[in-house]
């Protein structure tokens, strides 16, 4: 395990708790391997790493081990869609087919009546966005955000659509012995899925790189000097949209949604306040992440690992860490 830390209003007692913990969980073999970083007023505080990458390589995470973050993906395709909002370009509200018509989208018979429940889109949600972008903008989604988020910021290990010769630094992914089925997963370890573009689900990243994304909406929009989108919008993605039991799930779990974000997600700890500054909002990823940020103290996380677990173990041990990580805070 490493780490790089630069104190900004972070206890150093609390912050040697944080790494104790991210030790533990991988010594219990909770997942093979984990990469953890944090981000306080801007500045990188916490950097982690360890455990395996590759069980049958016997290849270790390192520092530039790139992880599957899964459905953390949403959180940067609702994003390009803030930027156009944002920026005219769309408007928040309006049909979609407005935009654009897709035959097998258009075809479709919903499963609830619109606007009736909250259910979870699994894939559909990125597709969506994507050719939003594409017929709106131009570019695709993953041009769009390396040329107006990822790009900006600095965040060269994220991908969506990984380049074939990046292939040898992703973790393999792992089912733990909790999660039922494996087939989805091991999916995931393919070369084709890895260079595929799936807005929704196969984002490729660093943990410094998602927690960076996540410093950024942490201080409103802007970071080291450049500026990505206005505070304003920043406000409006993390107030409360819809609040309820979200029917896709399988367990039929309370949700609190923003704009494209999750809120207050039981993986981000417990919850500090009610106002949307003091909200936690983020995204996690199928059983094995969760970035999120705390516009209000300025505070950005992302914890990614390589082994899958079923809901209630994997909360947990999100929760656990999210929780270390805000007691460190001064």
């Amino acid at each position: 395990m490493a780490t790089s830390m630069s104190a900004v209003d972070m206890n150093p007692a609390g912050l040697d708790k944080v790494k104790a913990l991210f030790q533990e969980q991988l010594d219990q073999g909770l997942h093979p391997g984990a990469a953890m970083a944090v981000y306080r007023h801007g500045k990188l505080v916490l950097d982690l790493y360890g455990g395996t990458a590759d069980k049958e390589a016997n290849r270790p995470v390192d520092k530039d081990t790139l992880f599957l973050i899964f459905s953390c993906t949403k959180a940067l395709a609702a994003f390009s869609l803030h930027l156009l909002w944002e920026r005219g370009q769309v408007e928040i509200g309006q049909w979609i087919a407005d935009y654009f018509a897709v035959r097998a989208m258009e075809n479709a018979t919903p499963i609830y009546e619109p606007g009736k429940v909250i259910a979870y889109h699994s894939l559909n949600f990125g597709w969506v966005i994507g050719e939003l972008v594409r017929r709106v903008e131009g570019r695709t989604i993953s041009q769009y955000l390396k040329n107006e988020v990822t790009g900006p910021l600095g965040m060269d290990d994220f991908y969506l659509g990984l380049p074939a010769d990046q292939e040898g630094r992703v973790a393999k992914v792992y089912t733990m012995d909790d999660y039922h089925p494996p087939d989805m997963v091991a999916l995931f370890n393919t070369p084709a899925i890895h260079q595929a573009v799936i807005p929704a689900a196969n984002g490729i990243s660093t943990a410094r790189d998602l927690a960076r994304f996540y410093a950024m909406i942490s201080m409103k929009g802007s970071l080291d000097g450049v500026e990505i989108i206005r505070a304003g919008i920043i406000n409006s993605i993390a107030a409360v949209q819809e609040e309820g039991i979200d029917r896709n799930s399988p367990e039929e779990k309370e949700v609190k949604l923003g704009l494209g974000l999750a809120i207050d997600d039981p993986s981000m700890g417990t919850p500090r306040g009610n106002t949307s500054s003091s909200h936690s909002i983020g995204h996690g990823g199928l059983g094995s992440s969760i970035a999120w940020a705390e516009p209000e103290s300025h505070l950005a996380v992302a914890i990614i690992t390589n082994g899958v677990r079923e809901s209630a173990s994997n909360t947990q041990r999100l929760a656990a860490l999210s929780d270390a990580i805000r007691d460190a805070c001064v």
